[in-house]
């Protein structure tokens, strides 16, 4: 059994998991797990009939192991928000969604909803949905943006209050803590610091936890000691955890 990691993908499945852009998914099983953090992007029409986007999760779906999507800030929640949930004996605390699109289950593909813990492999991993977009003044709301997109941080004090004393293996989630952005002064030049990086930002100080992935930032990146080496953005790299 592995556990693999990925950044944003924009629904591109076939460019992001083709055995020809990663050669090790040939050695991929039904035991193993491959975990999106943020922007999975496959679902991207409102009408939520699109013979693309099935394509898409079918293809996606065909392929041996099991697919769990961390939700970033280009997804069509309201789509996301129709799948009924469901309860993996992968899932130990929070509630997830069955992918389900046209009237079509995708066994494969589980979906965060807002926040969950796992467990995998004898790894506890937890995972929280969210970022907010930088270019929504560019985009409509109701057809390319939802206010949804946002790490909800009301529900993650309800939920971390209750699981702020345990060991993660893993955390991954979609926006990065402040730090990240403190760490490239030219990201903080063009944005401001968003509610969501000052709260992952305290749970980056206060959480006990081996490795946090994210995505958002479009860059591969494992930091250094002396500023934060369990944190690594992810991009096109599929990191093995």
């Amino acid at each position: 059994m592995a556990i693999y990691c990925h950044g944003d993908i924009h629904g591109e499945v076939f460019e992001a998991f083709s055995y020809n852009q990663s050669p090790e998914m040939r050695k991929l099983t039904s035991e193993d797990y491959v975990i999106i953090a943020g922007d999975f992007g496959v679902i991207w029409d409102w009408h939520g009939d699109s013979e693309e986007d099935y394509y898409r999760l079918n293809w996606l779906n065909s392929k041996p192991w099991k697919t769990i999507v961390v939700l970033g800030n280009h997804e069509c929640y309201p789509i996301y928000e129709a799948m009924p949930h469901c309860t993996p004996d992968f899932l130990n605390s929070g509630t997830m969604w069955q992918c389900t699109y046209m009237g079509t289950t995708f066994e494969n593909i589980y979906i965060i909803d807002t926040i969950a813990t796992l467990d995998i492999d004898g790894k506890h991993i937890l995972c929280i949905n969210g970022a907010e977009s930088h270019d929504k003044k560019w985009r409509t709301e109701g057809i390319n943006w939802w206010p949804q997109e946002v790490v909800n941080i009301d529900a993650c004090l309800d939920f971390m209050a209750e699981h702020d004393k345990e060991h993660f293996d893993l955390i991954v989630t979609h926006e990065a803590p402040v730090l990240v952005k403190e760490m490239l002064p030219f990201l903080l030049d063009r944005y401001i610091r968003t509610c969501g990086e000052k709260y992952l930002e305290i749970l980056r100080k206060e959480l006990d936890f081996d490795v946090w992935v994210h995505g958002h930032m479009h860059f591969d990146q494992q930091w250094s000691e002396d500023l934060d080496s369990r944190m690594i953005g992810l991009y096109n790299v599929l990191y093995k955890v």
